[in-house]
């Protein structure tokens, strides 16, 4: 706690209107004040020298140009479906299967493709053995 004589000249300072600042922060606003520096200057800024500081400052505001009035554009009147209905095909003469294949579901597929992999696999070990025994051949005799 502050002694009894700080506390009462603040006081007394306060009844007169100056409250005496001594802290750090007030300081630095007095000093960067000194320098010619702006009082918004804060954090790393603040501790530029003019003519980096300067390149900082708040440029002019843009000025006001009123909106361009190009006027409503006619528009086409709004339409329906009914003028492009006779384009399209009558569903009672459309053969669905041909449109769209035969739906294969997974256990299908999965089953076709065991068997190509099967197929594979034994059409690579006949060519194997082949060169296998080729190679027997070549050796007893």
């Amino acid at each position: 706690m502050k002694n009894r004589k700080t506390l009462r000249k603040i006081f007394v300072d306060s009844e007169k209107g100056t409250i005496p600042r001594t802290s750090e922060k007030y300081r630095k606003k007095e000093q960067h004040k000194s320098v010619g520096c702006s009082v918004a200057a804060t954090g790393m800024t603040a501790f530029l020298p003019p003519n980096l500081l300067s390149l900082f400052a708040a440029r002019p505001p843009v000025p006001y140009l009123p909106p361009v009035d190009e006027g409503k554009k006619a528009l086409p009147p709004y339409s329906g479906l009914s003028a492009y209905i006779s384009q399209f095909e009558d569903p009672a003469t459309v053969d669905y299967s041909k449109v769209s294949g035969p739906v294969e579901t997974k256990e299908k597929r999965a089953a076709r493709l065991q068997q190509e992999h099967e197929a594979r696999a034994r059409a690579r070990i006949a060519k194997e053995l082949e060169k296998c025994a080729f190679s027997l051949l070549i050796i007893r005799v």
